[in-house]
């Protein structure tokens, strides 16, 4: 009979069983952390509709080549800024929330199986493989999103129809390997400046930092990073946009291609509204994910004290809305 041991007495790891546990550890997560769950869906929802504009803006800018176009002209000539928006929020919400799950089960996986990494590795890690998963689900929004921006399509079925008409299934993932090469060292920057903005700002001041002070640190941690990676979005935009002529062969050639025709400043197209995106949108998801999280508190209270108080049960029978808790 086969067993799960091998010689030297060590476990030998079954592919189904870890599968079947992440299943497991994602449904545990997404259950005990509902509240946050939602709180993140509908400020990530609320951040990418507020922006949206400027996010169209970059997209424009990064899309086109030849000469800079004044932004302003691109912003308000080349038709509704908020064209893209509904592939947009279908991508990006439940993508926020599956990054969210995926991240806790590569954090729980990393540390039932290699308990002596450390736990900034640790965090690291399972932040590079939530954003890799997360992309597989991102991926086909962006692309439908992107080539409304930029104005190949003009609705979300016409650039579905495209691109599956294009290369099938995988026209909805071109540009994948640009959008994980961006995201990736994205979360890098970000997470590493924000540690390291944090702990010298703890240490300047001989004390914890608060709510404000977390919210300025992440924008700024979050514009050094989009300002870091912008090359990597121009390029994953232009993969993403390309027609059916396929101008580009990878990832690499569209690199040498811009830089031959336009330089190093081609890489940089649209830092500006990239980085003044990053920032408004910190400060809307925060302020949108904890006035979620209040909401969804004062139900829960009120609930819990409507179950337990007779009063509460005898003033919905009457047709009277119960008091809220002090």
């Amino acid at each position: 009979a086969m067993t799960n041991v091998k010689e030297d007495g060590q476990k030998l790891v079954n592919p189904v069983e870890v599968l079947a546990e992440a299943v497991k550890t994602f449904q545990r997560v997404m259950v005990n952390s509902q509240d946050h769950v939602i709180a993140a869906a509908v400020a990530r929802a609320v951040s990418i509709a507020a922006m949206f504009p400027v996010d169209t803006l970059k997209t424009r800018l990064q899309a086109s080549t030849g000469q800079m176009k004044n932004p302003l002209t691109v912003i308000f000539s080349e038709g509704n800024p908020y064209r893209g928006l509904l592939p947009s929020l279908a991508g990006q919400t439940p993508y926020g929330m599956l990054v969210f799950g995926s991240y806790q089960v590569y954090k729980e996986m990393f540390q039932n199986f290699f308990p002596q990494m450390g736990d900034r590795t640790r965090i690291v890690l399972a932040a590079v493989f939530g954003d890799i998963t997360g992309s597989l689900w991102l991926c086909p929004s962006e692309v439908i999103k992107q080539q409304q921006q930029s104005g190949l399509y003009a609705s979300f079925a016409s650039a579905f129809q495209g691109a599956l008409k294009q290369s099938g299934v995988a026209g909805l993932y071109k540009g994948y390997s640009g959008l994980v090469v961006r995201d990736v060292p994205f979360r890098v920057v970000q997470l590493v400046m924000y540690e390291e903005c944090k702990k010298f700002w703890k240490e300047r001041n001989k004390r914890e930092t608060n709510d404000i002070e977390n919210l300025v640190l992440g924008a700024v941690a979050g514009m050094v990073g989009g300002a870091a990676t912008t090359p990597l979005d121009v390029v994953k935009t232009r993969l993403m946009t390309q027609g059916s002529t396929r101008t580009y062969k990878g990832a690499l050639d569209c690199v040498k291609q811009t830089v031959q025709a336009e330089g190093i400043p081609g890489l940089f197209r649209g830092v500006g509204p990239r980085v003044l995106l990053i920032a408004p949108s910190c400060a809307i998801f925060f302020v949108a994910y904890e006035a979620t999280i209040r909401a969804l508190k004062r139900r829960s209270a009120e609930r819990k004290n409507a179950s337990i108080s007779p009063v509460a049960s005898a003033s919905r029978s009457r047709g009277y809305q119960a008091p809220a808790p002090c």
